[in-house]
């Protein structure tokens, strides 16, 4: 009986050892984001302040890794600080 148990037990270890790894390089579809300084979305000409509007392509040309790396590319935008995740 003892050796049932054993053998048993060595069986499922190794089935739950065997999982599928996590891929950790997906990549996620996110979707369009609109910011704005007012909190009200208005058309651009309406918009009394200068607009850059980053394209997917452009954030694909410079193979950003965060928010950050994108936006550091613009003039007059500076990251300073923050938590990293």
């Amino acid at each position: 009986m003892r050796a049932v148990i054993f053998f048993s037990s060595v069986l499922i270890s190794s089935a739950l050892s065997q999982q599928q790894p996590v891929d950790s390089m997906r990549i996620y579809k996110q979707p369009e984001v609109v910011i704005t300084a007012t909190r009200l979305e208005q058309p651009l000409h309406e918009v009394g302040r200068s607009v850059t509007v980053i394209s997917n392509e452009q954030i694909k040309s410079n193979v950003a890794q965060s928010l950050a790396d994108v936006l550091s590319l613009l003039k007059g935008i500076s990251i300073i600080g923050g938590r990293q995740t």
